[in-house]
């Protein structure tokens, strides 16, 4: 008797993963790499985990019907199916932040960098510890809260074992509130709209804000004063030379 061991999603690597969920879905590398807009030869290289996609990729991966949550870290990732609802009702395939069961649309990929920030301050860290998890420098940090480049999967895979919401700061869709969102439709057997955020939602969604907007303070702050002491040097100069 023949024993057939099917893995778990967990003792898979990425590349593995990757192929599963593209056999599932019934795609060809070729057609995947079309719904993406990349290369094959791209396609080809993201699935063998040889290079790192874009957030822009991971975007319309997810939206072509993949769990890239599952990709990323062998975890199934809850209500998949209506994340990629709510990214397919868009009239492009742009992120979506959530609050209360509302969705407020966001127009570009940089503000992945937003909702990694938005984290990052929900949790009470500095960008150095980011780093340290994330295992890049605090440099590299900025640039991906700015949304100028996209951390490589080694990064996303450091995140969510820290807690980080990985489809959340990608897709814009916040897992519990598609959870908790199912559940008020469910029990109001509601077919149609959404719930309107509670006051409890709306304070925390100020509180993050208020947050985002302190911590861009602080760095305009800091920028400033360094170009005042720069100013102060040349002047220096300046009188010294006219001496």
């Amino acid at each position: 008797m023949v024993n057939i061991y099917f893995k778990k999603g967990e003792e898979m690597n990425l590349s593995e993963r990757f192929k599963q969920e593209r056999n599932r879905l019934e795609l060809s590398q070729e057609s995947t790499a079309n719904k993406c807009n990349v290369v094959l030869a791209t396609q080809f290289k993201y699935e063998k985990d040889k290079s790192s996609p874009s957030v822009d990729y991971w975007q319309k991966l997810t939206i072509a019907g993949f769990d890239i949550g599952y990709i990323l870290t062998g975890k199934k990732t809850p209500n998949i199916e209506k994340i990629i609802e709510m990214l397919k009702s868009q009239e492009k395939p742009k992120p979506v932040i959530s609050f209360g069961g509302s969705a407020l649309p966001k127009a570009k990929e940089a503000d992945y960098g937003i909702r990694l920030k938005q984290q990052r301050l929900e949790k009470n860290l500095s960008q150095t510890a980011v780093a340290e998890i994330g295992n890049t420098s605090k440099t590299t940090q900025l640039s991906y809260e700015k949304g100028r480049t996209s951390p490589p999967n080694s990064y996303w895979q450091s995140l969510n074992e820290n807690g980080f919401d990985l489809i959340y700061i990608i897709t814009g869709v916040l897992i519990q509130t598609v959870s908790e969102h199912l559940e008020w439709r469910e029990e109001n057997k509601v077919t149609t709209g959404a719930p309107p955020p509670s006051y409890d939602d709306l304070k925390a969604q100020n509180g993050m804000l208020r947050k985002l907007l302190q911590e861009s303070l602080k760095q305009i702050e800091e920028s400033l004063e360094k170009t005042r002491s720069q100013k102060n040097e040349l002047k220096n100069v300046l009188n010294f030379l006219d001496r």
